[in-house]
């Protein structure tokens, strides 16, 4: 009695793949033996990874870029050996993988403030704006400039660059002809800015000089107010006591002279000499006055 339950053994370098996939960062990572045999998978699906490697060139390293359902997968494929040794000690393949999606287009458009896509072979397979603009991204994927772009009411100024496809060394001249030919399939790199941001930026920029001009002119008209009261203010009273004077003739009459910090200083003196002069008139008055009636008791 009981049950017996056939279990797949594990690969035997499966927790030092995991570690150094964790150490390094990376989204996939295969060890493989010499003739291609699994030794240790870690982050998900190793298929695509293990049919890069060629048994026939077991020292060639391998940069090259994959198209994923989940984005775009940037792989690289060394060879673990000795080349010191005549021939050269094999031992395997290091093949490491790292995912370009959405998650990273996100972080780069938290890094740089721009909207960042990854697509090959005329799909963008990754970005940072919402899926439904895919289409429209991947109809300016082979434009050689800068092209405007419209998404969702707001305007983009969009930018595609190739990246490194496919980069092999140790490669046979067979190969790297196919490589040269397949550089219409390499995959792409799309940058957007918004122009749409950055003219309301400029237009938020242009409404706050516009009030502040506003609030500048509406000050400097109350500044000129107040300063021309201080002036035309004393000017009024010295006005009004000469007025009085030569209606009346009354020497008494004196024009009020303030000392304060905002009063105009040339006021003020003028309003201190018009009150020095009507007291030399009524004084030489008095004095011709008396004169006068001295005279009279002579005669």
């Amino acid at each position: 009695e009981g049950s017996f339950i056939e279990q797949t053994p594990s690969p035997p370098a499966q927790p030092v793949a995991a570690e150094y996939r964790e150490l390094i960062s990376a989204d996939l990572l295969v060890l493989t033996d010499p003739r291609g045999g699994v030794l240790g998978v870690s982050g998900g699906d190793a298929e695509p990874l293990l049919r890069l490697g060629d048994p026939a060139r077991p020292l060639e390293e391998i940069s090259t870029f994959l198209p994923r359902a989940r984005g775009l997968l940037e792989v690289i494929s060394a060879p673990v050996a000795t080349v010191d040794a005549d021939p050269p000690l094999i031992y395997g393949r290091l093949t490491v993988g790292f995912f370009m999606d959405d998650r990273l287009a996100a972080r780069f458009k938290e890094l740089t403030g721009t909207e960042v896509a990854f697509a090959s072979q005329g799909k963008v397979l990754a970005s940072s704006l919402p899926r439904e603009t895919r289409d429209a991204l991947a109809a300016v994927l082979n434009a050689p400039d800068a092209v405007a772009l419209t998404l969702e009411n707001e305007e983009f100024l969009a930018l595609a660059r190739p990246m490194r496809h496919d980069r092999r060394r140790g490669a046979s001249p067979a190969v790297v002809t196919a490589d040269a030919s397949a550089k219409a399939a390499a995959p792409v790199m799309l940058v957007l800015q918004s122009r749409t941001e950055r003219l309301s930026v400029l237009n938020s920029l242009r409404l706050g000089l516009a009030g502040a001009l506003i609030v500048t002119i509406m000050l400097a008209t109350i500044l000129s107010y107040f300063v021309a009261r201080t002036v035309t203010r004393p000017l009024a009273a010295v006005t009004g006591a000469m007025g009085d004077l030569a209606a009346t003739g009354d020497l008494t009459r004196k024009v009020p002279v303030r000392s304060r910090a905002w009063d105009d200083e040339d006021a003020r003196m003028l309003a201190s000499a018009f009150n020095t002069l009507t007291e030399s008139i009524a004084r030489f008055q008095k004095e011709a006055a008396q004169k006068e009636r001295l005279s009279s008791l002579g005669r």
